[in-house]
């Protein structure tokens, strides 16, 4: 057996049968908890969320709050990072993305450690599939938080057939963006648009594209925002937390002849 697990099986003699750790009952309950954690990528176990109650922290299982998350336990020596909704969500909100060590070292201190040492800033596997750098990603996320998110001031149209298809499903694609500062405008708003908006839209088409997508109100907006991308652009900018080929109030081409960018463009 590994450490981890060694540790955590004698953890669990502490009792597995009640589901422990702080309910969220409100926003403003869950927002005065100062370490607010996510564990993804890692089996979620009774043991684990026994340790983050013992500890008096908030662990955050539903999607409609991981933007309030503080701290991700993203990996262990078993476990890569994925590009999951919640993972996409994680980089936009905190540069806290630590290995599973993290909460058994405060368990066995009794409170929550300094992360410093425990940031995870290599994952070869998921590095290499994903084609990113977690070192970069972190400091670049750190920078956007600054500026208001990746999607500041951004409002993102995803065409129908979008969700669900290679991609997250409606709600979750919508918790994704408002995590990065952005806002989502639903297919029935687009006539609602006001010329100032419409500069920074992004319309989000699947990727292979499907038939109809790039058509009608939509290839209007899309001709005077800035521009058509696929999923696949908009999940790899997430995950670099870095957004590439976009000008505010960029001209496309005609609504026959838009471009989609591609992920190729992103180093």
């Amino acid at each position: 057996k590994t450490k981890a697990s060694t540790f955590l099986t004698k953890f669990s003699s502490l009792g597995r049968s009640r589901r422990l750790g702080r309910s969220v009952k409100s926003k403003a309950n869950l927002e005065r908890n100062d370490i607010r954690i996510m564990v993804l990528n890692v089996p979620v176990t009774n043991v684990i969320r026994q340790m983050i109650h013992s500890l008096g922290g908030t662990h955050i299982e539903d999607f409609e709050y991981a933007y309030s998350a503080t701290h991700i336990i993203a990996g262990d020596a078993k476990n890569s990072i994925r590009r999951t909704p919640k993972m996409m969500i994680a980089f936009s909100v905190t540069s806290k993305i630590l290995h599973l060590d993290w909460l058994l070292n405060s368990y066995k201190q009794k409170q929550f450690q300094a992360t410093g040492h425990y940031l995870l800033l290599r994952d070869e596997i998921a590095e290499n599939k994903y084609s990113f750098s977690l070192r970069q990603t972190l400091q670049e996320g750190y920078e956007r938080r600054k500026e208001g998110g990746l999607l500041k001031g951004r409002c993102i149209i995803f065409c129908e057939g979008v969700a669900g298809n290679k991609a997250p499903k409606e709600d979750e694609l919508r918790y994704i963006v408002e995590a990065a500062g952005g806002q989502v405008i639903s297919l029935p708003e687009i006539s609602s648009i006001t010329p100032a908006l419409a500069a920074n839209v992004i319309v989000i088409i699947s990727d292979p594209v499907l038939p109809g997508q790039i058509s009608g109100k939509i290839a209007k907006v899309a001709e005077t925002g800035e521009g058509v991308f696929s999923t696949t652009w908009l999940f790899d900018s997430l995950f670099h937390q870095k957004i590439v080929g976009v000008k505010r109030g960029r001209k496309t081409q005609t609504s026959d002849e838009i471009s989609v960018l591609t992920p190729k463009a992103i180093n």
